[in-house]
């Protein structure tokens, strides 16, 4: 859905066009309320040029946002989207079990290990060493993974497996997480079942979102109030996996399938 050129020519594109997004509009914040609304303008003048329209991000409804203050709302723009909700990042049955995972990761197979993911940047990188020191304090053993060019310092203790684009399938080596709270690390932890513990990037509207939502979605699975590490220390190791997730994949690729090749 970020492919702008493409979007703002599809009125003359003459094939069969599927729109598949994670959100279908950005929520105002701040001196960026004449940018938000520029932008969901654009967006909703775009969505009618689109054959086919599914919705694989959370909250169905609940969205949050209004076009301006006489326009509708999100939950109203999505009664034209077939909705099916998160992907996770890996294929059912793909994913290792925790042995394997742990070997191949080079992890210790006995100890109560906990996923610290806090992205690439240099935002994420700061909190890294805070989050594993706090960990390491709560009796957690902490495995740093970071973006294929962060090289974040961590405190003793404290492993690292560095960038690792597998790392989805290998979900099951980690008894809980402490991740930023983009959408596709929740679908993916949620269909593995590992609890986590979310910190939403300040400023990141969706993220933000996410954190809210996850935690209402699946209870139990996620948490993000003000005392994250004593949720982990109690959750860590209590797995429950949303098997429900590995449908939403399978139904969106039956939607294109049928507008590739329509059963007529």
């Amino acid at each position: 859905e970020e492919s702008w050129e493409v979007i703002s020519v599809a009125e003359h594109i003459g094939t069969s066009k599927a729109w598949i997004t994670d959100f279908v509009g950005y929520t105002p914040q701040g001196a960026r309320i004449l940018t938000a609304w520029i932008i969901n303008r654009f967006l909703l003048k775009r969505y009618k040029y689109f054959n086919h329209k599914i919705y694989v991000g959370m909250g169905g409804e609940d969205l949050g946002w209004r076009m301006t203050p006489w326009g509708p709302r999100a939950g109203e723009v999505l009664k034209e989207f077939t909705v099916e909700g998160p992907i996770p990042a890996f294929i059912q049955g793909e994913d290792l079990d925790r042995d394997t995972a742990r070997k191949m990761l080079g992890l210790p197979g006995d100890e109560r290990l906990i996923l610290v993911q806090l992205g690439g940047t240099r935002a994420g990188e700061e909190l890294v060493y805070e989050a594993a020191a706090q960990a390491l304090k709560h009796g957690l053993t902490p495995v740093v993974a970071t973006g294929p060019r962060a090289r974040p310092r961590i405190p003793q203790g404290a492993y690292t497996i560095g960038y690792n684009p597998l790392l989805p399938k290998m979900l099951n080596a980690f008894d809980c997480a402490y991740t930023l709270a983009g959408l596709s690390t929740i679908a993916s932890l949620a269909a593995a079942g590992v609890p986590a513990a979310l910190k939403p990037l300040p400023g990141h509207f969706e993220q933000e979102s996410n954190a809210v939502k996850a935690p209402r979605t699946w209870p139990g699975l996620f948490y993000s109030g003000s005392r994250p590490w004593e949720w982990l220390k109690d959750r860590c190791g209590s797995k429950h996996p949303v098997e429900s997730l590995h449908r939403h994949p399978v139904n969106v690729a039956r939607i294109l399938a049928e507008a590739v090749n329509p059963p007529w």
